[in-house]
């Protein structure tokens, strides 16, 4: 992005406007990862918000959601408005960007793990060549039979050999990689990797927590794609959480503490037993409506509740992103495209249990972790 540009919130957002943003370095893992970042996006210096560039239909599909169809919002990062870039103060090449939450913000050491969904990855506008090209690719994937494919990953200490990690201390899982994960069995096999990982701390219980928070948030995605009539096509689901094990169980231990003592006991409540993942399952400092989510019959948060989960550590994420080919389609019923992937998705998760008390991967499930 160029030095000499200016940039304009839409929005009455006060400090941010005109702020200089930052476009992340290589390897900078405090700024969004590939995964996640596409070139000519930004961050403010904060770290707190994500620049995305978009189409205006995409811009627009956003904005339709947080006007109309506030139960969508609950899956999808949190949303700011738009921002215009402006050369020297004239709208030469200006391009407007959506401004929404950083996912990444407040981990540690993010563990990111893209899944597109669908089975079918175009829309109606796609020309004949690149319907049968991405039909060829789906059958190729595991699009075809489960309706989703792992795009890639990125994990904190993925391998017991430091040879295999980057400069930041991280394993990268490419397209390539991705690529050759052609059944359920390989996506079992990369979803363990990415929970289950002794040379970061990460043990079976801790593992475990997360699978669980995962499984939980999946169910909750599947019952508001149910009740949301709209299609998107090669959306993709953001998994991502902290992939430190010693920061991970220090913010386990965190929001429990907290959430026990806080000042509406719903919170607490709630949120059920120190081992059960429901605990972690809405712990997101950029989404005001996971508040609510914690509270009986969905009631409005105190404004001590709504500061005290503003302070809490983050432990995971599972955001759905990517609107560039998405419409809303009032009559028509719920997606059933996304909705395939994001079942098969949660039989795939639940299958580790079996994994798990079989035996398989043992070396990367032993409690001796820590």
């Amino acid at each position: 992005m160029a030095s000499d540009s200016s940039f304009h919130l839409s929005i009455p957002s006060g400090p941010r406007a005109g702020q200089r943003l930052v476009t992340p370095a290589s390897g900078d893992i405090s700024a969004p990862v590939s995964a996640l970042y596409r070139p000519g996006d930004a961050r403010d210096p904060d770290n707190e918000l994500h620049f995305r560039l978009a189409s205006d239909a995409e811009i627009q599909f956003v904005e339709d959601a947080f006007k109309n169809h506030q139960s969508l919002t609950v899956v999808i990062p949190a949303f700011f408005g738009t921002l215009s870039t402006h050369g020297d103060g004239q709208q030469v090449n200006a391009t407007r960007m959506l401004v929404q939450e950083n996912l990444l913000y407040g981990f540690q050491k993010p563990n990111v793990c893209s899944v597109r969904l669908g089975r079918r990855l175009w829309d109606d506008t796609a020309s004949l060549a690149k319907r049968q090209r991405f039909d060829q690719f789906s059958k190729q994937t595991t699009h075809s039979e489960l309706g989703f494919a792992i795009t890639g990953m990125r994990v904190y200490r993925g391998d017991s050999e430091e040879v295999n990690w980057d400069a930041t201390g991280y394993q990268v899982f490419d397209r390539q990689w991705a690529r050759s994960i052609v059944d359920a069995y390989g996506v079992r096999k990369a979803f363990r990797s990415f929970l289950f990982n002794r040379a970061a701390a990460l043990n079976r219980d801790l593992g475990l927590i997360v699978m669980g928070a995962f499984l939980e948030d999946l169910r909750r995605l599947e019952s508001v794609l149910e009740r949301t009539e709209f299609r998107s096509y090669s959306s993709i689901l953001q998994f991502i959480y902290e992939g430190d094990g010693r920061a991970l169980r220090q913010a386990i231990d965190e929001v429990i503490t907290t959430l026990d003592a806080g000042p509406n006991p719903n919170i607490s409540e709630d949120l059920g037993s120190p081992v059960n993942s429901t605990r972690i399952a809405h712990n997101s400092r950029t989404t005001p409506e996971l508040v609510a989510l914690t509270l009986e019959d969905g009631g409005k948060p105190e404004d001590d509740d709504d500061e005290l989960l503003e302070d809490l550590p983050r432990i995971y994420s599972l955001k759905l992103t990517d609107f560039s080919q998405a419409r809303w389609t009032p009559g028509e019923g719920p997606d059933e495209n996304l909705l395939f992937g994001v079942r098969n998705l949660i039989k795939v998760i639940k299958s580790l249990d079996e994994d798990i008390s079989t035996g398989e991967n043992r070396a990367d499930l032993d409690d001796s972790a820590d």
